[in-house]
């Protein structure tokens, strides 16, 4: 168990972090590390975070300028705070979340939040998240850039009942999402104009290859936000987009559906999981 600071390069591996903030002053891998009881990440170094927990926490990571972290294969529940919950991204700084899940969380202001840096977030789960505030969403943007790519966001709510938006932007930041699926949040989709692509929003949105279909989820555990054979998000990404594994580590695979997406391949699946037979 470790209380404090985490200095030091090279791998922590399987320990557990408690209580305060834990300031990483050296380039670092955290591989099965268990984030509890409050602990809280902060860096302006280079961070690599592996299959790892973050569970009643709050604002989970925070990343300084200068920072750079890459976050794989990890799952944060039970996360709060008042800057990104998850996630807080200062200018200067960049991270990549990959393959992630989110969810059962309490944010008072977003899960993600991107202050000038640069963040991309790609095959990961945000679901069944409640905002106390209920005035912003669950990405907090208001400079720099962010990237959503064949991602699920689902049933996120708010609290109060204020209006809320799944992306509340302000600036002038530059914001893309594709292939991905946004699906029984509260609220609309974005205050401000955003670049969507090969998704399903539920309400539909303007942009190449959007969808307004029901995604129709197995509801089927562990995964329950897998889609199901009848789902019209089968085969209707942008392939060139895609990451080659979806968030459970399947490779992307043709099916007897009518290819409706494009790039190469052409047979992604919008949302974070790939469906299979």
């Amino acid at each position: 168990m470790i209380k404090g600071a985490l200095n030091g390069g090279g791998l922590v591996d399987g320990v557990t972090v408690q209580t305060g903030d834990s300031w990483v002053g050296l380039s670092l891998t955290l591989r099965n590390v268990h984030f509890e009881q409050g602990a809280r990440l902060q860096t302006a170094s280079e961070v690599r975070i592996e299959n790892s927990t973050f569970s009643d926490v709050s604002s989970a990571i925070i990343l300084h300028a200068g920072a750079s972290l890459v976050v794989q294969g990890s799952r944060f529940s039970g996360v709060g705070g008042v800057t990104g919950a998850a996630l807080y991204v200062s200018s200067g700084a960049t991270a990549t979340v990959d393959s992630c899940t989110f969810v059962n969380s309490f944010p008072l202001n977003g899960m993600f939040e991107v202050a000038g840096g640069t963040l991309r977030v790609q095959n990961s789960l945000i679901a069944e998240n409640q905002n106390k505030t209920g005035s912003v969403g669950m990405f907090v943007v208001s400079g720099g850039s962010f990237e959503l790519i064949s991602s699920t966001i689902a049933y996120n709510t708010t609290k109060a009942s204020l209006p809320s938006a799944v992306f509340t932007i302000s600036g002038s930041p530059t914001i893309t999402a594709t292939n991905d699926i946004f699906w029984g949040n509260s609220g609309v989709l974005s205050n401000a104009p955003l670049t969507v692509t090969y998704s399903i929003v539920e309400g539909g949105q303007a942009g190449t290859g959007n969808l307004s279909a029901t995604p129709v989820f197995t509801g089927i555990a562990p995964h329950p936000y897998q889609l199901d054979f009848s789902s019209a998000g089968i085969d209707a990404a942008n392939g060139d987009v895609a990451p080659a594994r979806d968030l459970t580590g399947q490779r992307r695979v043709d099916t007897t559906y009518p290819n409706t997406g494009t790039g190469t391949p052409a047979y992604a699946d919008i949302g974070a999981y790939e469906w299979h037979r």
